[in-house]
């Protein structure tokens, strides 16, 4: 039977754990949109997560919508994804990283910061 985008990206998250991912720190990113730096800001979070509090200009598609929606995204850009914890979006840095994206980055989220 074939695989439906969302299962493709299971299956995917399920082989590649362990894969080396590059990260950025809040005061880094700060800095890239101070210096105006062209970057994607990619928020994967559910869409009550984004109702909750968002980051400004930045794109929200949903991690399980990730494969149907990759013609939203410019595989040349620098895409720096998030989510709440960081652990959604290293998996969604992974797949991109698969798919020819050049340069993905995952946010660190400080875990001092309080969430919600």
């Amino acid at each position: 039977s074939k695989q439906t985008p969302n299962q493709n990206l299971i299956v995917f998250l399920h082989h590649q754990k362990g894969t080396i991912m590059e990260h950025i720190d809040v005061l880094e990113l700060k800095n890239w949109i101070d210096e105006g730096k062209l970057i994607t800001l990619l928020d994967i979070r559910e869409k009550h997560e984004v109702d909750y509090c968002k980051l400004p200009d930045s794109t929200h598609i949903p991690m399980n919508t990730i494969p149907s929606r990759l013609g939203e995204l410019d595989a040349q850009e620098t895409i720096v994804v998030y989510c709440h914890t960081g652990v959604r979006s290293l998996y969604v840095c992974q797949y991109l990283s698969d798919q020819g994206f050049q340069n993905v980055l995952n946010l660190r989220i400080d875990p001092t910061v309080p969430t919600y």
